[in-house]
């Protein structure tokens, strides 16, 4: 068997050709597939921030509704006090009238009972 030498360069020439394009077909396929999962890792982060930010929102409105609630409890709870305040301090009034009440008619009873007995002594 003999082997001609420009048959053989150009047998390896095109060796060499076709590993060159299966090795830039395979940098292409692997640059595409790269590029692709990427992009398809970009898009679910962009999602996820779109999701992450519709909640955000709901959070806040809900946040902002529940100080409003919390401001009108404390209203209603100043509200209750003041009423009770006064409704306490109206009863110690009036107990301290009626204390005040029975402490003159004790008094009086007390008086009586003391001119009671001195007409009960001076009689004996």
């Amino acid at each position: 068997m003999q082997f001609d030498v420009p048959t053989m360069v150009e047998a390896l020439g095109s060796l060499v050709a076709v590993i060159g394009g299966l090795y830039t077909t395979y940098r292409h396929i692997s640059l595409s597939l790269k590029i692709k999962k990427e992009n398809e890792k970009q898009a679910i982060l962009d999602e996820a921030k779109t999701e992450l930010d519709k909640v955000s929102i709901e959070l806040n409105e809900k946040i902002k509704d529940l100080e409003i609630e919390l401001a009108l409890a404390k209203e209603n709870i100043t509200k209750d006090f003041v009423h009770m305040k006064e409704i306490y301090s109206a009863e110690i009034n009036e107990l301290g009238s009626k204390i005040e009440a029975l402490r003159q008619d004790l008094q009086s009873q007390h008086s009586q009972m003391i001119e009671l007995l001195t007409r009960l002594v001076g009689k004996s």
